[in-house]
Protein backbone atom coordinates (compact mmCIF):
# COMPACT_ATOMS: atom_id res chain seq x y z
CA UNK A 1 0.00 0.00 0.00
CA UNK A 2 0.94 3.59 -0.25
CA UNK A 3 -0.21 6.99 0.62
CA UNK A 4 -2.16 8.57 -1.56
CA UNK A 5 -3.71 11.17 0.24
CA UNK A 6 -4.88 13.28 3.47
CA UNK A 7 -8.86 14.04 5.03
CA UNK A 8 -8.27 17.19 6.01
CA UNK A 9 -11.93 18.10 6.74
CA UNK A 10 -15.22 16.99 5.92
CA UNK A 11 -17.60 19.66 3.69
CA UNK A 12 -21.42 20.01 3.03
CA UNK A 13 -24.05 18.15 5.20
CA UNK A 14 -24.15 14.85 2.67
CA UNK A 15 -20.59 13.00 3.93
CA UNK A 16 -18.38 14.37 1.50
CA UNK A 17 -14.60 14.68 2.83
CA UNK A 18 -11.75 17.48 1.76
CA UNK A 19 -8.66 15.57 0.54
CA UNK A 20 -4.97 16.76 0.14
CA UNK A 21 -3.75 14.70 -2.73
CA UNK A 22 -0.10 13.32 -2.68
CA UNK A 23 0.34 12.32 -6.49
CA UNK A 24 1.35 14.30 -9.31
CA UNK A 25 -2.12 14.73 -10.37
CA UNK A 26 -5.19 14.56 -8.75
CA UNK A 27 -7.34 13.49 -11.19
CA UNK A 28 -5.96 10.03 -10.36
CA UNK A 29 -8.68 9.50 -8.04
CA UNK A 30 -11.13 8.89 -11.33
CA UNK A 31 -8.93 6.08 -12.31
CA UNK A 32 -8.71 3.96 -8.97
CA UNK A 33 -12.31 3.81 -7.87
CA UNK A 34 -11.54 2.46 -4.15
CA UNK A 35 -9.13 3.85 -1.49
CA UNK A 36 -8.08 2.42 1.70
CA UNK A 37 -8.99 4.02 4.90
CA UNK A 38 -8.00 2.41 8.43
CA UNK A 39 -7.29 -0.62 6.43
CA UNK A 40 -11.04 -1.12 5.28
CA UNK A 41 -11.45 -0.85 0.85
CA UNK A 42 -13.80 2.08 0.48
CA UNK A 43 -15.56 2.53 -2.32
CA UNK A 44 -15.80 6.01 -4.14
CA UNK A 45 -19.12 7.25 -5.09
CA UNK A 46 -18.03 10.62 -6.86
CA UNK A 47 -15.92 13.38 -6.85
CA UNK A 48 -15.14 17.08 -7.54
CA UNK A 49 -12.34 19.06 -7.12
CA UNK A 50 -12.21 22.40 -5.48
CA UNK A 51 -9.02 24.47 -5.64
CA UNK A 52 -6.17 22.60 -5.41
CA UNK A 53 -8.09 19.99 -3.13
CA UNK A 54 -9.92 16.56 -3.91
CA UNK A 55 -13.62 16.37 -2.94
CA UNK A 56 -14.67 12.47 -1.91
CA UNK A 57 -18.32 10.97 -1.71
CA UNK A 58 -17.74 7.41 -0.16
CA UNK A 59 -20.01 4.99 -0.45
CA UNK A 60 -21.64 4.52 3.26
CA UNK A 61 -20.82 8.09 4.41
CA UNK A 62 -23.69 10.40 3.98
CA UNK A 63 -24.15 12.63 6.95
CA UNK A 64 -21.57 15.22 8.03
CA UNK A 65 -21.14 13.22 11.70
CA UNK A 66 -20.18 10.20 9.88
CA UNK A 67 -17.89 12.54 7.19
CA UNK A 68 -16.43 14.07 10.94
CA UNK A 69 -14.85 10.23 11.88
CA UNK A 70 -12.61 10.74 8.53
CA UNK A 71 -10.81 13.74 9.21
CA UNK A 72 -7.08 13.59 9.45
CA UNK A 73 -7.04 10.13 8.48
CA UNK A 74 -4.45 8.98 5.65
CA UNK A 75 -5.84 7.26 2.53
CA UNK A 76 -4.02 4.91 1.06
CA UNK A 77 -4.30 2.69 -2.61
CA UNK A 78 -2.58 -0.55 -3.19
CA UNK A 79 0.07 -0.27 -5.72
CA UNK A 80 -1.06 -2.77 -8.23
CA UNK A 81 -4.04 -0.36 -8.92
CA UNK A 82 -1.97 2.59 -9.94
CA UNK A 83 -2.23 3.30 -13.97
CA UNK A 84 1.22 2.01 -16.26
CA UNK A 85 3.02 5.15 -16.91
CA UNK A 86 4.62 6.10 -20.02
CA UNK A 87 8.21 5.61 -20.89
CA UNK A 88 10.54 7.39 -18.93
CA UNK A 89 7.99 8.50 -16.32
CA UNK A 90 8.28 6.95 -12.34
CA UNK A 91 5.84 6.69 -9.95
CA UNK A 92 7.90 8.46 -6.65
CA UNK A 93 7.30 5.16 -4.36
CA UNK A 94 8.65 3.20 -7.06
CA UNK A 95 12.06 5.72 -6.93
CA UNK A 96 12.58 5.73 -3.28
CA UNK A 97 15.33 3.29 -2.27
CA UNK A 98 17.37 3.40 -5.29
CA UNK A 99 20.74 3.87 -5.64
CA UNK A 100 22.76 6.94 -7.28
CA UNK A 101 25.87 6.28 -8.37
CA UNK A 102 28.34 7.64 -11.55
CA UNK A 103 28.36 5.72 -14.67
CA UNK A 104 32.05 4.59 -12.96
CA UNK A 105 30.13 3.36 -10.52
CA UNK A 106 30.84 5.17 -7.53
CA UNK A 107 28.38 5.42 -5.40
CA UNK A 108 26.19 8.59 -4.26
CA UNK A 109 23.95 7.51 -1.93
CA UNK A 110 20.09 5.97 -1.64
CA UNK A 111 16.99 8.27 -3.00
CA UNK A 112 15.14 9.23 0.25
CA UNK A 113 13.17 11.96 -1.11
CA UNK A 114 11.78 13.91 -4.41
CA UNK A 115 11.17 17.23 -3.87
CA UNK A 116 8.57 18.62 -6.74
CA UNK A 117 9.48 22.48 -7.82
CA UNK A 118 7.65 22.46 -10.77
CA UNK A 119 10.17 23.45 -12.87
CA UNK A 120 12.33 20.08 -11.87
CA UNK A 121 12.22 17.67 -9.42
CA UNK A 122 15.49 17.26 -6.87
CA UNK A 123 16.44 14.23 -5.92
CA UNK A 124 18.03 13.82 -2.49
CA UNK A 125 20.19 11.47 -1.85
CA UNK A 126 21.89 10.31 1.66
CA UNK A 127 25.19 8.68 1.88
CA UNK A 128 26.37 6.08 4.15
CA UNK A 129 27.59 9.42 6.73
CA UNK A 130 23.68 10.60 6.36
CA UNK A 131 24.76 13.42 4.72
CA UNK A 132 22.37 14.70 2.00
CA UNK A 133 22.82 15.71 -1.87
CA UNK A 134 20.19 17.74 -4.09
CA UNK A 135 20.68 16.42 -7.34
CA UNK A 136 17.52 18.36 -9.91
CA UNK A 137 16.61 15.56 -12.32
CA UNK A 138 17.73 16.99 -15.66
CA UNK A 139 19.37 15.27 -18.72
CA UNK A 140 22.36 17.15 -17.56
CA UNK A 141 22.56 15.01 -14.45
CA UNK A 142 20.69 12.54 -14.80
CA UNK A 143 21.11 9.58 -17.63
CA UNK A 144 18.91 7.09 -16.90
CA UNK A 145 17.13 5.32 -14.08
CA UNK A 146 16.91 2.00 -13.89
CA UNK A 147 14.41 0.52 -11.68
CA UNK A 148 15.15 -3.42 -12.58
CA UNK A 149 19.03 -2.79 -11.55
CA UNK A 150 17.95 -0.31 -8.65
CA UNK A 151 19.61 2.34 -9.64
CA UNK A 152 19.61 6.05 -11.12
CA UNK A 153 22.75 6.97 -13.02
CA UNK A 154 24.29 10.10 -12.87
CA UNK A 155 26.64 12.37 -15.22
CA UNK A 156 30.07 13.73 -14.32
CA UNK A 157 28.80 16.90 -14.20
CA UNK A 158 26.46 16.19 -11.23
CA UNK A 159 29.81 15.69 -9.76
CA UNK A 160 30.35 19.08 -8.87
CA UNK A 161 26.62 19.15 -7.19
CA UNK A 162 28.42 15.74 -4.95
CA UNK A 163 31.45 16.74 -3.97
Amino acid sequence: MMEFGIINNSRGLKGELKVTHLCDYKELYEEVGEIIIDDKPRQIEYIKYHKDNVILKLKGVDTIEEAEKYKSKIIYIEREKLPELEKGRYYIVDLMGLKGQFENGEAVGVLKDVLQTGAADIFTFEDENKKSVLIPKVDEFITEIDIEKGIIYLTEKARELVF
